[in-house]
């Protein structure tokens, strides 16, 4: 079981992976993807109230993704002219938005539980991720069906919701160092915090 707002964060991430699927040039769609997949974790992780630290997301991110073999030659079949593009981008698009699926789901699931990402169980972690995996793949292409016009729109859209979401995350540091240094209380950090996950819903 994993909240509403998490639930709401993964589709928005799972839509943007499988936007980046058109892109034409091999091995690109890898690079973004990950971009994605960190930002997804740094929401999940704001939206618990979570530490977030891009080092131990890297190290969780490589030790659960065991499709990334699958996600690789999905990639270089856009190498050959044609078809090979449209066949990459059809199957890379599934396999991405699969992907950002299982990594958020799983996280998502631990956090509820409130265990922070350096304390989760990798063995654990990756048969949770082999299971939201097989479901992910239909959920991306139930998705895709429903939203034949993913295209480079999105990852304008994107793009804009993440220089909104640096800015407000800034806020999220300052405030918290205010709280350690004791400039705002508990009741007033809180308040603030609310206010600021709040701003960056879509």
């Amino acid at each position: 079981m994993i909240s509403d707002k998490a639930d709401k964060i993964i589709q928005r991430h799972v839509i943007l992976s499988m936007g980046i699927s058109v892109v034409p040039i091999p091995l690109i769609d890898i690079v973004l993807v990950c971009a994605i997949h960190h930002e997804m974790l740094k929401q999940l992780s704001i939206a618990y109230n979570k530490n977030n630290y891009e080092q131990r997301n890297e190290a969780f991110i490589s030790g659960i993704a065991t499709a990334s073999a699958a996600k690789l030659g999905s990639s270089l079949i856009k190498i050959i002219p044609g078809v090979g593009t449209v066949a990459g981008g059809l199957s890379s698009a599934v396999i991405n938005g699969a992907t950002t699926y299982a990594l958020g789901r799983v996280t998502a699931r631990f956090f509820h539980e409130n265990i922070d990402i350096a304390d989760i169980d990798l063995d654990l972690a990756k048969e949770f991720f082999k299971e939201e995996f097989e479901i992910g793949k239909q959920y991306a292409s139930n998705l895709r069906n429903q939203k034949k016009n993913i295209k480079e729109m999105d990852l304008k859209a994107y793009a804009e919701q993440l220089s909104k979401e640096e800015k407000i995350l800034k806020k999220l540091i300052n405030i918290k160092k205010l709280l350690e240094d004791g400039h705002i209380t508990q009741a007033e950090y809180e308040k603030l915090r609310v206010k600021y996950v709040k701003q960056m819903d879509l």
